[in-house]
């Protein structure tokens, strides 16, 4: 039996074969753009994970999660922790343990909202060279399985581009 494909049926496969072939090359792009880039082989979320592991947690921190990142102009390592310790001495801790590794104190923020909630919220940002550590504190919450009220994240952003290799 003989089959006739119609015009609309013809034009539906040719669709299909563009939206295939536009996604491909899309992938195929940002795999080059990260193999140019100063992440190329998640060198600079291995840097992260290596520092993260390094950097000691506050004493009392139980971990509830962790989750990682990597694309061509920045990768991550984000810790989730609960404590029932008060920010003041986990912000003392982290300074001191940054600052003897020479790290410096970009900025610190506070705010008393947090999705329409009234929560106590605090985040204090350390740099060094073209990596950043953000200890962040989010009061008001109850201890419960999974949920944290303090993270620490080791970030590295490409701010130049892809370079040659």
């Amino acid at each position: 039996m003989v089959t006739i494909m119609t015009s609309w049926a013809k034009h539906q496969v040719i669709n299909v074969i563009c939206i295939v072939a536009f996604v491909t090359l899309c992938l195929f792009l940002v795999y080059i753009w990260k193999q140019y880039s100063p992440n190329r082989n998640d060198a600079k979320l291995k840097e992260l994970r290596a520092l993260s592991s390094e950097t000691p947690a506050y004493p009392d921190f139980r971990e509830v999660a962790m989750h990682f990142s990597s694309r061509a102009m920045d990768a991550g390592v984000y810790r989730s922790y609960y404590s029932l310790s008060g920010y003041e001495e986990v912000k003392r801790f982290y300074l001191n343990i940054l600052s003897k590794r020479g790290w410096k104190l970009t900025s610190e923020e506070s705010s008393q909202s947090f999705l329409g909630e009234s929560r106590d919220s605090k985040k204090i940002a350390f740099r060094k060279n073209d990596l950043q550590i953000i200890v962040e504190y989010v009061g008001g919450i109850a201890p419960n399985e999974g949920r944290w009220n303090y993270s620490v994240s080791f970030i590295w952003r490409n701010n130049s581009g892809p370079t040659e290799r």
